[in-house]
C-alpha cells in the first residue's frame, strides 16, 4: 500500500465522503477515509467493492494532488467535436425522412454511402467498410 500523506484529518475525509454528491468521488473519499483510519488495502477494497488495484491508484493519486485528485473529471469532458456541421446534420436528417436512393429502408451502410457521396466525408472512418446491401 502506498504511504498516504495526510493532507487532511480522517474526520475531514469522512465528512467529505458523507457530503460528496458524485458517486465516484464519494467512493474515493470513502477509500481515503478508511486509509487514514489505518485500514489495509484488502479491507478498503472489501468496504468499497473495487479492486485492490483501484484502491492503490486512488491512494497514489491523492498523495501528489490532494483532494483535487479525487474529482471525477469525466463529467467535464465535452466529448468529441461533431464530425459534421449543423447544416450537414440537417441534410442528413432530411434525407432520412425519405427513402434511400435505391428504395427500401435506410441501413447503416446505406447512410454511410449517402453521406460519403453527398457530403464528401464519412461517418465511420475508423471502422472497416462493409458493403451496402439492398
Amino acid at each position: 500500500m502506498p504511504k498516504l500523506y495526510p493532507r487532511l484529518s480522517q474526520a475531514e475525509a469522512l465528512l467529505r465522503y458523507k457530503t460528496a454528491r458524485d458517486p465516484v468521488e464519494k467512493i474515493r473519499w470513502q477509500a481515503i477515509s478508511l486509509a487514514l483510519e489505518g485500514k489495509t488495502m484488502d479491507e478498503i477494497a472489501q468496504a468499497t467493492l473495487p479492486s485492490k488495484r483501484w484502491v492503490y491508484m486512488v491512494l497514489k493519486r491523492f498523495n501528489p494532488l490532494g483532494p483535487e485528485g479525487l474529482a471525477d473529471y469525466r463529467h467535464r469532458n465535452p466529448g468529441q467535436r461533431p464530425k459534421h456541421t449543423p447544416e450537414e446534420q440537417v441534410r442528413v436528417l432530411r434525407a432520412l425522412q425519405g427513402s434511400p436512393p435505391d428504395g427500401g429502408l435506410w441501413t447503416g451502410p446505406k447512410l454511410r454511402d449517402w453521406v460519403e457521396r453527398e457530403l464528401g466525408n464519412g461517418l465511420y472512418s475508423a471502422h472497416p467498410r462493409a458493403p451496402a446491401s439492398a
